[in-house]
């Protein structure tokens, strides 16, 4: 169902890659796609990005949509309120 919080998600997808120059996964088919998503660990190079922006992507990037940040706590996150 596409919602909020698949913009949400797709807004954590362009964060990582504008940072990383790649996708959070590295998948050659979207069943490999489907099980990464699911695992908690995204790598971060953490001369890339600040703490608070890897918190931010992860807050976005999480798999199940009713964990997902929403909007209105998006707007008091540290990493956002920094950069608006």
């Amino acid at each position: 169902i596409y919602t909020e919080k698949s913009d949400i998600w797709s807004l954590g997808v362009i964060c990582y890659e504008l940072t990383h120059g790649r996708p959070p996964w590295k998948c050659l088919s979207e069943s490999d796609l489907r099980k990464e998503i699911q695992k908690p660990d995204i790598y971060f190079n953490d001369q890339l990005v600040s703490k608070e922006m890897k918190d931010f992507i992860k807050k976005c990037l999480n798999p199940n949509p009713a964990e997902r940040v929403s909007l209105r706590e998006m707007k008091e996150d540290t990493w956002v309120k920094r950069v608006i």
